[in-house]
């Protein structure tokens, strides 16, 4: 890309959202706005967009800040993943204040950490909430980052040599790992068949009232009532 291709995305951005694809998609007039926008953003710098970093010093905390700022669709999340995958893919090497980027804030992150209880909140949250509230979103977004941030500052300082570099490697952690293999409801509580009491166990499964063969009392079968997070339980250890 040479210095006249952002000339030419400036005078018609249009062209150029047709050309990656993108006019079958809602909000192509949007699309079009930060397109010139961040043309001229780059354009301004005077350097190919890939050595963009090297304008800001190889500090990615000061060119998130300039992304933001500049008005070409960059919110907090959006900046944090996409300097998240510069430096992961190895596009960019040897930066300062990666530290600085955070988890992305999402309605995923922000469904594990409501989960987990790392954020709580005065009532129940439901996701619908978080998708119609504006203002409400916008809040809990600022305390899902600040909260998977003091989650990585605690492992950090307790495990200095695992920790990841940055809250923003958290990423696959807090999405693939806690919320998709953990977050489930493998938790099953049982009612025994025979008598007037429940238990938890770790698979449905399961068919014996583990009480009575705790207790010496064979044969006797329980059924499933409910399932749960084992997160949200009591017994969920």
């Amino acid at each position: 890309m040479d210095s006249s291709d952002e000339d030419i995305i400036i005078a018609s951005p249009e062209k150029f959202i047709s050309a990656v694809g993108l006019t079958d998609r809602s909000q192509s007039d949007k699309r079009s706005k930060y397109a010139s926008a961040i043309a001229s953003f780059v354009k301004n710098y005077d350097c190919a967009p890939i050595d963009i970093i090297k304008c800001f010093d190889n500090d990615v905390s000061k060119l998130r800040q300039a992304l933001i700022d500049c008005n070409a669709g960059y919110g907090n999340k959006k900046a944090d993943m996409f300097i998240r995958d510069m430096v992961v893919l190895g596009i960019w090497n040897n930066v300062k204040g990666f530290e600085s980027i955070d988890v992305a804030s999402d309605i995923n992150t922000m469904k594990v950490a409501l989960r987990t209880g790392i954020i709580t909140t005065a009532i129940p949250l439901l996701s619908s909430f978080l998708d119609i509230f504006c203002y409400q979103y916008a809040f809990i977004e600022q305390m899902n980052a600040a909260a998977w941030r003091r989650v990585w500052e605690i492992w950090r300082n307790k495990y200095s040599q695992e920790s990841p570099l940055s809250p923003s490697l958290l990423d696959f952690f807090v999405y693939k790992v806690v919320g998709k293999e953990f977050c489930k409801d493998s938790l099953a509580i049982f009612q025994c068949d025979n008598y007037d009491h429940t238990f938890r166990w770790h698979s449905a499964r399961n068919r014996t009232c583990q009480v009575c063969y705790a207790n010496g009392i064979k044969g006797v079968k329980a059924s499933v009532i409910r399932k749960t997070y084992p997160c949200s339980d009591t017994e969920g250890k």
